[in-house]
């Protein structure tokens, strides 16, 4: 392979790639949208305070970084939108994750 071909195939991986990454995100956030009720009441089960403003925050993020970081519109921007806690989002912005996963929620 000459050098200008690796380099569209290496721009294509990473394309596929940020594709299905964001896609887990979109998928989370829609999924959230259709069983409201359900994913409020886990979450009111484990002591959440103001659940319908945090279940809100946490569709737009989900749908907003996914669609960024999918269509590449401020894409860094978008993946640091993501759930913090996992090491996957800053890595596809090309950024270093500050902090341990799992550690964010207060797990350890």
């Amino acid at each position: 392979l000459s050098g200008g071909r690796l380099g569209v195939n290496l721009i294509s991986l990473f394309c596929k790639l940020a594709g299905l990454f964001s896609h887990s995100f979109i998928r989370s956030g829609l999924g959230k949208i259709g069983d409201w009720s359900g994913t409020a009441g886990s979450m009111a089960a484990k002591g959440m305070v103001a659940v319908p403003f945090f279940l809100t925050m946490a569709i737009l993020f989900e749908l907003g970084g996914g669609l960024s970081v999918l269509i590449g519109f401020k894409a860094r921007l978008g993946a640091w939108a993501l759930p913090s806690d996992s090491p996957g989002a800053p890595a596809a912005a090309g950024l270093r994750h500050s902090r341990s996963p799992g550690t964010v929620f207060g797990r350890a």
